[in-house]
């Protein structure tokens, strides 16, 4: 009786790499990191969509105002009746809507202006002393501006009383007013622009 003896195996045998295996773990991976970065880009984007809507809103300055409505830039101050009809400067303050990145604020405090009834005109001036961007104010008995900071003096047309030894470099910033709303509507909007304190030239702050 003969016995069928199987040779042993001089080497183990190697199996075939699992191409498929490691392809699918290949497809499994990209599809992760897809899924990883698609909510993170959308994340990105909501964080970053105020900017984008801030841009969109940004006033156009060749805008044409409305028939009736105020003019682009301007800011209700007050009621016609709420200023002295003897010519004292009233001071009034500047209130507007205020846009950061991502929140908006109504009826922020950006200012303030003195205005002077002048006959059926209204004369309006930045509070902000051109010297260091103090706020000036009007001492009615000596019927002059002041300013408490470095004691520079206006006259109550705007007017340094000293221009050779003023310490302002120029007199108080004038503000347009619009003079079509003024005489329709009695309501008196400025155009409240801020400029450079220190500088011989008035210069907008943008």
């Amino acid at each position: 009786m003969s016995n069928d003896v199987q040779p042993a195996s001089t080497a183990e045998e190697t199996p075939e790499p699992p191409r498929r295996g490691f392809f699918m773990q290949a497809v499994a991976a990209c599809l992760g990191v897809l899924f990883f970065l698609v909510p993170f880009a959308s994340g990105i984007v909501v964080y970053l969509d105020p900017l984008r809507k801030r841009e969109r809103s940004k006033p156009d300055s060749e805008e044409t105002p409305t028939e009736g409505g105020p003019q682009a830039g301007f800011l209700f101050v007050a009621n016609l009746q709420e200023i002295p009809e003897d010519g004292t400067p009233r001071r009034f303050p500047i209130e507007a809507e205020k846009v950061d990145a991502w929140n908006r604020f109504d009826n922020v405090r950006i200012g303030a202006v003195y205005l002077r009834r002048e006959g059926e005109n209204v004369i309006a001036f930045s509070a902000v002393c051109p010297h260091a961007g103090c706020f000036v104010e009007f001492k009615e008995a000596r019927e002059q501006y002041e300013c408490p900071c470095h004691n520079a003096i206006f006259s109550v047309e705007g007017e340094r009383d000293d221009p050779k030894h003023s310490v302002s470099p120029r007199n108080m910033d004038k503000l347009k007013v619009d003079e079509t709303l003024l005489a329709q509507a009695s309501e008196v909007w400025v155009q409240y622009l801020q400029f450079q304190a220190g500088k011989k030239d008035r210069i907008e702050i943008q």
